[in-house]
């Protein structure tokens, strides 16, 4: 499995990292949109994770630039900010799940519930 974690903060891609380790996930980072817009067509990424604010293209643009390239990830944006018109926006940027910086085991416990769902196991 590959997932993208695209944050402009080193240490919260770190911890994102270290919570979702598994020795079968390859994990692609990037510090802002307009990577991850680029590592999204280089890589082919299964999940996403998004922060919001992030210097040049925010995380909302690019979930709407990466759905406009036709890619069929998953896209998680993973955020501070607990504000209904930016979770309304990115719903309508094509993001899939909204979720809290604060509890990143939901994170864990989503992409694991999700792909087995996909895979048919339990």
């Amino acid at each position: 499995m590959k997932v993208l974690i695209i944050d402009d903060h080193a240490s919260i891609r770190q911890t994102i990292k270290a919570v979702l380790s598994e020795p079968e996930t390859e994990f692609i980072e990037g510090t802002d949109g307009d990577e991850a817009v680029r590592l999204c067509i280089d890589n082919q990424p299964d999940w996403i994770l998004l922060d919001i604010k992030m210097p040049r293209m925010d995380g909302i643009e690019a979930a709407r630039q990466i759905r406009q390239l036709g890619l069929t990830a998953r896209i998680i944006m993973v955020t501070q900010y607990d504000d209904p018109g930016l979770q309304a926006a990115a719903a309508d940027a094509g993001v899939n799940y909204y979720l809290s910086k604060d509890n990143l085991l939901q994170v864990r416990e989503l992409i694991h519930k999700t792909t087995c769902a996909t895979l048919n196991l339990k």
